[in-house]
């Protein structure tokens, strides 16, 4: 997991932008490890779906935290709403 601290619009949108980039590039090692295994006539060896588990767990896990930043920064955002509103 990566430093999901933010504090401002800059830092969190600097900070999605990092996020979909590794994602990015997550989804590309999953898509072409999955292509290596589906060649015809190929025996799959337990690495290989030992590591497939471990990358789509890996995917799973950065959702789960862009989920959880989506979250953060909707309640920064009310948060500083309602300071404004106050003043």
């Amino acid at each position: 997991m990566r430093n999901t601290a933010f504090n401002s619009k800059e830092t969190y949108l600097a900070y999605r932008s990092e996020w979909k980039a590794d994602y990015t590039q997550l989804s590309k090692e999953i898509r072409a490890l999955k292509a290596e295994i589906r060649q015809p006539n190929r025996l799959i060896h337990w690495t290989e779906a030992r590591d497939l588990r471990k990358l789509k767990d890996t995917a799973t896990a950065m959702i789960e935290e862009r989920k959880a930043s989506k979250a953060e920064a909707q309640r920064q955002y009310l948060e500083s709403k309602a300071a404004l509103v106050s003043v």
